[in-house]
Formats: C-alpha cells, structure tokens, sequence
C-alpha cells in the first residue's frame, strides 16, 4: 500500500536548529505554507515560548502528518487503555 505524505498545515516535523557549536534538531509545527519549497514553523524555545523560523521543505522531515494523527476519532483517543 502506498500512501501520500504531503506537508500541510500543522504537520509535526524535525528540523535542525541553527548553532554551530553543537547539531540541535528540533520538533516544530507547520504554521503557515509560505510558498511551494518555504514553510513557517512554530516551535519551544526554552524559557523564551513559541518561537517562529522559516525552512525550505528540504530542511525538514515530516515526522508526523495531518491526516495520521487526525485519524483517530476524540472519542477513542479519550478512552483510558
């Protein structure tokens, strides 16, 4: 089975974070789909809050997509295992 795994709005993906001292990768969330190839990511930054930062979509990997953790319906989600 072979599935699509477009970026869209609020995908969850890892990118890396700029600082030459060490490799940093970071979680973000797609925010905005600035244009075909530049994204708007939202991320935490330690003691500062949400920060925002522009990547071209060859900067990041999709970790995680809209429609893979949309899937799962509130109510099963809310159900203790």
């Amino acid at each position: 089975m072979t599935t699509c795994r477009d970026l869209q709005l609020n995908g969850i993906v890892l990118f890396d974070a700029n600082n030459p001292q060490m490799e940093v990768r970071k979680l973000g969330r797609v925010v905005q789909l600035i244009s075909a190839r530049t994204v708007l990511l939202q991320y935490s930054h330690a003691g500062a809050g949400h920060k925002q930062i522009r990547r071209s979509v060859r900067q990041i990997s999709l970790i995680l997509g809209v429609e893979e953790y949309m899937k799962q319906p509130l109510q099963e989600a809310a159900e203790p295992t």
